[in-house]
């Protein structure tokens, strides 16, 4: 997977769940309650998972899990902060953040219903 196909995943994922992956404490996860995944975690398949990754940082994770490997640590770790840091209304501005700094497309807003 490509950089760009990495963020792109990740940004239509987000913006298809519209909210954050994480447990009744508010603490994110990679795989969360009800199916919920976060930026990251979207990108790690099923048997790849272990849920010892939870709790681990992006770049970490990067390390363990085969699908991730090439993917630039800095995109994850950066789309991690989004999902983790930010509110849900300030995402958008993420994105075009990562977007504009690692060099990247957004994909246009009107896609995320059809993603």
């Amino acid at each position: 997977m490509t950089n760009q196909e990495a963020f792109e995943t990740m940004v239509r994922h987000l913006r298809r769940q519209g909210k954050r992956s994480a447990n009744a404490n508010g603490t994110c996860l990679y795989r969360g309650p009800d199916g919920l995944r976060c930026a990251v975690g979207c990108l790690i398949p099923d048997d790849q998972y272990k849920r010892s990754f939870e709790g681990e940082t992006a770049e970490c994770i990067a390390k363990k899990v085969p699908a991730l490997s090439d993917i630039e640590p800095g995109i994850l770790s950066e789309m991690q902060s989004i999902h983790d840091d930010c509110d849900v209304s300030q995402w958008e501005e993420g994105f075009k953040g990562v977007a504009r700094y690692c060099k990247l497309t957004l994909p246009p807003l009107e896609e995320a219903s059809h993603a």
